[in-house]
This record gives structure tokens, sequence and C-alpha cells, in this order.
């Protein structure tokens, strides 16, 4: 079973209410989507909830974030490089990968985000081929 902090922080995340902790303190945004009930919830839970989202700094973390620049960086240059008309493209491909990157980088699945920073350059460069352009 899951720990009460970890179950009010799905319940605020379905409610589309994003919880962060930012200089040791809790942040949620949009403050209108938080009940008087749930703050006194969240009060109750503070400390646990504050555990549970707090950045761990480690190598895997530190390496995860420095292949998610490179990958950024790669498909920039590529973007900046390709003919106009696949310019579209290239950033509907970044939007669709955007959200399932931020959620493994949350969760701090390193490995399968490993997996997804190749998958999104493989997409792009692909997009890029199918119209007639290769770096």
């Amino acid at each position: 079973m899951k720990p009460a902090a970890a179950l009010l922080i799905d319940e605020l995340r379905e409610r589309g209410v994003r919880v962060r902790v930012d200089a040791g303190k809790l942040k949620l945004a949009p403050r209108d989507r938080v009940t008087p009930e749930l703050v006194e919830r969240i009060r109750a839970n503070k400390d646990e909830i504050k555990v549970i989202l707090a950045p761990i700094t480690s190598p895997d973390s530190d390496e995860a974030y420095a292949s998610l620049l490179k990958t950024l960086a790669f498909i920039e240059d590529l973007h900046n490089r390709a003919p106009m008309t696949v310019r579209p493209r290239i950033r509907h491909i970044l939007a669709e990968h955007t959200s399932v990157i931020e959620w493994l980088f949350e969760r701090r699945d390193f490995s399968s985000l490993r997996f997804a920073l190749i998958d999104l350059e493989r997409n792009v460069s692909d997009a890029i081929r199918r119209r007639g352009y290769d770096n």
C-alpha cells in the first residue's frame, strides 16, 4: 500500500495540480484547484511529501541530465539545418516526447530515459530522411 503522502501527490496530479519542492518549500500550481481540505492534508503530510519529491543528486541523475542536454542540442542543430518544410514535424516529434521524458526524469527512471532520448533522436533523424534531407 502506498504511503498517505504518495496517495496525496497522486490525487493532486489527477486534479491537474503540479507539485514540486523549491528551496525546501512545497510549491503547488494552480492554487485554485487545491481545496481547503486538501490544504489540511498537505500540511499534515508536508514532510513526507518533500521527501518523496526532493530532487536526488546522484551520478545517474547527473548523467541523465547531461544526456538530455546533449540530445536537445543535437535536435536543435538538426532543426536549424533542416528545410523549413521539415521543421514543424521536428517540433511535433519533440512535443510528443516531452511529457514522457519529463515523467521518466521525475521518476528517476534513468534507464528508460536513455532509451526515450535515443528514440527521440531516431524519430527526428527519420523525419528528416523521409523528407529527402540528410545531415
